[in-house]
């Protein structure tokens, strides 16, 4: 969202909650007043439904794959976690059911002795603590290819035992001492323990309230502390299973916006401001105060060096990070862009295709299959530019953790405890859910070889532009060994962002597997591209090698590999690529028919692209649409929401949906396109402003139906 309304929307919504706003006719309902409990619902922009229908898909490809008869949790360096660094990973197999545990590693020292444990955590932080139980399943031993172990537990051992961690160790050493490599569950996984239980998303540590006074990361800070700890009293004792996952949603939106684990201030919304479509950019960082915590560096002696590039934060919105850890400061770090955590759904976050198995992981594929680009089989989730999260196996509970240490700490040392705490079980979990919950559920039905949802129309829009757009964005053309054909006209896009997210078909064609997505990594020649603006800032930048640990200091470790973005949400979430290299749309889509990328090991597998200047335009504006029809989309929902709540919630949710309609209008008036829906969405957002002012609900609701027809009428005129 751009500056401009974001003051304007925080400056009404902090008059309204002071209750001194009224207008003509309100009169002040004392049913849904801010002096009693208000009902609650899911907070901000997660939306416990999304996330349920997540689950749900999650449990039934569980499920498919054994179920937990063959639970699989990849093992590897989690940062954060363990007490060395090392290159090893492998994955540990539970039958859950009859008490067996497998396992295998490679890169582990074949001539020193290696212990596998788990760990049920349940008291204190993530780390082994005096509370949690921790059982060592046995030794490593040499196997082919490596190092692994066979054990059975005996039946009973998981009956009243929640796996939540697996862990390596030095032979004879205890968790609490070392941990070399550490592997994971996740929400889905304990979710579905808790339904096992029939107390779906019940926790028994569950805290009602927040531990830690808010932080203050910034202007809507503000507001949220006012209107968080409100929702949190309102939570009480988890009892009802009904709504325990608009509960945790609420809590994980707590942690991520005011928890700072006692560090230096920052906090996950630092970053991910909820009002900017959860990231931000170079315009907004310009208007925050300088002693924002974003600004640490500048005010803070012991991060004066080495932790953040002030430069290239102000001027691009750059973040430093040392993705190879912490040994080198000064030569071993990339600078990366913000990334939206919007539409953290399954195909955004499920690894490229294995053996194809539609993302359940079943350990590594048989010698010879055939793998697609980037693709890690001890992966288990896609987060961050490079797709292998902290880095670790990828999970978002590793990705909040890493977060953690990179970004929060009062000095360099980076020592748990003194500079920063970690996260406890539950907050990770309730992190989780929200990070699940917000945004886009599900990709769109773009028609041609994209895949088709038969519950959804494929999408047809008005302006002839954007829809020659659609059909660009959708022509294969020629891709060799594949699929024959003219590359005249080809967008392609749709083999790396299939339905305009992040699954791509590349992995579909390549494993015959038409009903399923990958979220793959590709080289694209990003890191190629001349005139790199932080190169000609003069400041350091060096190579960033994408995803793993290959290569050098000189060429960036990694293996060149980026993990696939979304597309609908690009439209209002500039810069472009993991490193921002371009501020525009058309630039980012003119970068598809340059040198840099047709050169590139994506492009040579995609046939090379080749768009006119007018082809470029016309996927900008498809682009644009479809951005500014999701924008309308979750303002409906938004404001549908805020007609259930009370009085506090209400505004909260109406403040967030007033940016996302200063995103759909912006979005539209960049591309020079639709002014008919503009002016829809301009009325609309003048009776959104004024449902805010009220604190009568039913004027409120009835301001609010206005605002809700405007955006569909906005949408109607979009498309058919």
């Amino acid at each position: 969202m751009r500056t401009r309304h974001v003051k304007l929307v925080a400056m009404a919504c902090v008059t309204a909650l002071a209750g001194s706003l009224l207008l003509p006719g309100d009169n002040v309902s004392t049913a849904a007043s801010d002096s009693g409990i208000e009902p609650l619902y899911s907070a901000g922009r997660g939306a416990a439904e999304g996330l349920k229908a997540d689950y749900d898909v999650w449990a039934k490809e569980y499920e498919a794959g054994g179920g937990d008869r063959n639970l699989v949790l990849p093992v590897g360096a989690f940062r954060g976690y363990v007490t060395e660094h090392s290159d090893a990973r492998g994955y540990a197999r539970f039958d859950l059911v009859e008490g067996t545990v497998s396992a295998h590693f490679t890169d582990l020292a074949a001539e020193q002795s290696w212990d596998l444990w788990i760990m049920e955590d349940k008291a204190g932080t993530m780390l082994p603590d005096a509370g949690d139980t921790l059982i060592r399943v046995g030794s490593l031993e040499k196997q082919q290819g490596g190092l692994g172990l066979q054990a059975n537990l005996g039946a009973a051992a998981f009956k009243n035992f929640e796996l939540s961690y697996v862990i390596v160790t030095p032979g004879g050493k205890h968790p609490s001492e070392e941990r070399t490599l550490a592997g994971t569950t996740t929400l889905f996984h304990a979710l579905y323990r808790s339904a096992q239980r029939g107390q779906f998303g019940v926790f028994a540590d569950a805290p009602p309230v927040p531990s830690e006074a808010p932080a203050k990361p910034g202007m809507m800070a503000n507001v949220l502390d006012t209107v968080v700890p409100k929702a949190n009293a309102a939570l009480g004792p988890l009892v009802n299973p009904a709504n325990a996952m608009e509960q945790m949603i609420t809590r994980g939106r707590n942690i991520f916006f005011n928890e700072a684990f006692q560090g230096n201030g920052r906090t996950c919304g630092t970053c991910h401001r909820e009002n900017e479509s959860l990231t931000i950019g170079v315009d907004f960082i310009a208007d925050l105060p300088p002693d924002d915590p974003l600004f640490v560096a500048e005010f803070v002696p012991a991060l004066a060096k080495n932790f953040e590039n002030p430069v290239l934060m102000r001027r691009f919105a750059l973040i430093q990070e040392n993705l190879e850890g912490f040994d080198d400061l000064a030569n071993k770090f990339v600078m990366r862009g913000i990334p939206h955590t919007l539409a953290l759904n399954a195909n955004t976050l499920r690894p490229a295709l294995v053996d194809g198995t539609k993302g359940v992981l079943l350990g590594p594929p048989a010698p010879g299959t055939p793998i697609g680009p980037g693709t890690d089989p001890t992966i288990v989730e896609r987060t961050g530019w490079s797709g292998d999260g902290a880095p670790g196996t990828g999970t978002l509970r590793e990705f909040l953790t890493g977060a953690i240490m990179q970004h929060y700490p009062k000095t360099l040392g980076r020592v748990v405890g003194r500079d920063f705490r970690l996260a406890t079980n539950q907050e990770l979990l309730d992190t989780e859910a929200f990070m699940k919950s917000a945004g886009r559920r599900k990709d769109l039905n773009l028609g041609g070889l994209a895949p088709q949802s038969p519950q959804d129309p494929v999408l047809r829009l008005r302006d002839p532009v954007a829809a020659q757009g659609q059909r660009i964005f959708t022509n294969p053309g020629n891709i060799p060994g594949i699929i024959p054909g003219d590359n005249r006209g080809a967008g392609k896009c749709f083999l790396c962002h299939s339905g305009g997210g992040s699954g791509d078909t590349v992995e579909q064609l390549l494993f015959n597997q038409p009903s399923a997505l990958g979220n793959g990594n590709f080289d694209t020649g990003v890191e190629e591209l001349p005139s790199l603006p932080a190169d000609l800032a003069g400041q350091p930048n060096p190579t960033d090698g994408g995803f793993g640990k290959k290569g050098t200091l000189a060429n960036g470790f990694g293996d060149g590999t980026f993990n696939t973005p979304v597309l609908v949400e690009a439209a209002d979430t500039p810069g472009f690529f993991h490193n921002n290299a371009v501020d525009t749309l058309e630039a980012a889509v003119s970068f598809y028919q340059g040198a840099s990328f047709n050169q590139s090991p994506a492009g040579q597998l995609a046939g090379g692209i080749t768009l006119e200047g007018t082809e470029v335009e016309a996927i900008a504006k498809f682009l644009r649409v479809i951005n500014s029809i999701e924008n309308l989309n979750s303002t409906i929902d938004l404001l549908n929401r805020a007609k259930r709540a009370g009085i506090t919630q209400g505004r909260e949710l109406i403040g967030i949906a007033l940016a996302e309609l200063d995103d759909a209008s912006d979005v539209l008036r960049e591309g020079h396109v639709h002014k008919d829906a503009r002016d829809e969405i301009l009325f609309g957002t003048s009776s959104t402003s004024s449902a805010s002012a009220t604190t009568s609900v039913g004027v409120r609701n009835s301001r609010l139906d206005t605002a809700i027809a405007r955006a569909q009428r906005a949408i109607a005129l979009m498309k058919f």
